[in-house]
């Protein structure tokens, strides 16, 4: 754990749960890296690079609209025009399936749900959202429309 740069490796060993470190971070043997990650792909293959950032944007866009893996085939059938747009067809030539927002949802939850399941309030480190919150709740998730 480097304080100065707020940084926090994944560890394997066991710490002492009452001891506190940086920021009143509690240390324990799940640490986390606080700094901007994204997914890594093989450089030269746009088309998958295309797919995986689009993949991304639905999940953020998804939280946004209040669209969740409980609620999105109901949600199909809406007439709001937002979410209309969010189950429209790939926004890219891409070979996915007309379906493919539903589909991403239904599987994995909106990224909020997905934060929650992994790091949040159901996992056991129960880490605050912080900047991993919609820009429209004071964090800087944005995501485009998918048009």
């Amino acid at each position: 754990m480097r304080c100065g740069h707020r940084r926090l490796r994944r560890t394997g060993e066991r710490r002492d749960p009452a001891r506190r470190g940086c920021d009143g971070l509690q240390n324990s043997s799940r640490a986390y890296e606080e700094e901007p990650l994204a997914p890594l792909l093989r450089k030269g293959d746009d088309e998958f690079d295309a797919v995986v950032d689009w993949a991304v944007h639905a999940l953020v866009n998804a939280e946004a609209l209040g669209i969740s893996a409980a609620n999105v085939d109901a949600l199909r059938a809406s007439t709001d025009p937002a979410i209309l747009s969010f189950f429209q067809e790939p926004p890219i030539a891409s070979g996915l399936a007309p379906d493919w927002t539903s589909a991403i949802v239904k599987a994995t939850g909106n990224y909020g749900e997905i934060f929650d399941r992994h790091l949040g309030a159901a996992d056991a480190a129960h880490l605050p959202r912080g900047p991993n919150r919609l820009w429209t709740e004071g964090g800087l998730l944005y995501a485009p429309p998918i048009r």
